[in-house]
C-alpha cells in the first residue's frame, strides 16, 4: 500500500513541476531570442553592406509587428523576408516565424523552419544553436528523451552560452521519465551558480522546491 501512495506523491511532484514549466518556460525562450538578437545586430553592422543589412533589419521588425496582429500575415511576411534576405536575416525572420506557427499550433511547420536554420552550414553558429535548442523545447513533452538529452549533451559543458537553459531542459526531461531526485539535482546546482543568469537561477530553485514538496 505504501507503494501506491509514493507514486501518488510523485506524480503529484511531476504534475507541480510541469505546471510551473508551462507558466514559466517561455521565458528561456525570450532570454535566448536576447541573445540571439544582440548577436545579430553584431551581423547586421559587421558587413560592408549595411545600408542593405539595414534595410532587411527593418522588413524584419516589420514582419514581426504584423505577426503580432495576424498569425496568417505575419507567417507570409516573414517568408518574404527569409526569401529575399541573406543567411543571418533570413535565419532570425525563420526563427520567428517558427515562433508564430507554433503558437498558431501547427508544429510541424515550426519544426521544419527550425530544422532549415539549424542545418544551415551558412548561418552564424549561434542563431544554428537557438534553433536547435528552440526544437528541443518544442518537443519536452513527446520528443524521445534520450535523442533530445543527447542532443542538450552538445550545449552543457563549461564555457557554452547556452548551458544554463540547456540544463534546465534536461531537468524537465528528467522529470518526464521520473528521474525527480536527478532533476532536483541538476537544478539545485544551476540554483546556486553565479554564471547563470538571475531568472534561470531563481526558476531553477522554484523548480526543485516544487520538486521537494
Amino acid at each position: 500500500m505504501s507503494d501506491i501512495f509514493r507514486e501518488v506523491d510523485e506524480a503529484l511532484k511531476e504534475d507541480r513541476v510541469k505546471a510551473f514549466w508551462k507558466r514559466y518556460g517561455n521565458l528561456l525562450i525570450t532570454c535566448a531570442l536576447l541573445v540571439v538578437l544582440a548577436t545579430a545586430a553584431f551581423v547586421w553592422w559587421r558587413g560592408e553592406q549595411q545600408s542593405a543589412r539595414l534595410e532587411a533589419a527593418t522588413n524584419l521588425i516589420n514582419a514581426l509587428g504584423t505577426a503580432q496582429e495576424s498569425a496568417d500575415g505575419g507567417l507570409a511576411a516573414l517568408s518574404d523576408v527569409a526569401e529575399s534576405s541573406d543567411d543571418d536575416v533570413a535565419a532570425l525572420a525563420r526563427l520567428g516565424a517558427a515562433s508564430v506557427a507554433m503558437e498558431n499550433g501547427d508544429a510541424a511547420t515550426a519544426l521544419s523552419l527550425l530544422d532549415q536554420v539549424a542545418n544551415d552550414s551558412a548561418v552564424d553558429r549561434l542563431l544554428r544553436d537557438a534553433a536547435t535548442l528552440r526544437s528541443v523545447y518544442y518537443r519536452l513533452d513527446d520528443g524521445e528523451v534520450e535523442t533530445l538529452r543527447g542532443i542538450l549533451g552538445n550545449y552543457t559543458g563549461a564555457g557554452s552560452p547556452w548551458r544554463p537553459w540547456a540544463l534546465e531542459m534536461e531537468a524537465m526531461l528528467l522529470v518526464r521519465t521520473g528521474n525527480t531526485e536527478q532533476a532536483r539535482d541538476i537544478l539545485q546546482a544551476l540554483a546556486g551558480d553565479e554564471d547563470a543568469p538571475a531568472a534561470v537561477a531563481d526558476r531553477a530553485a522554484e523548480l526543485a522546491a516544487a520538486l521537494d514538496e
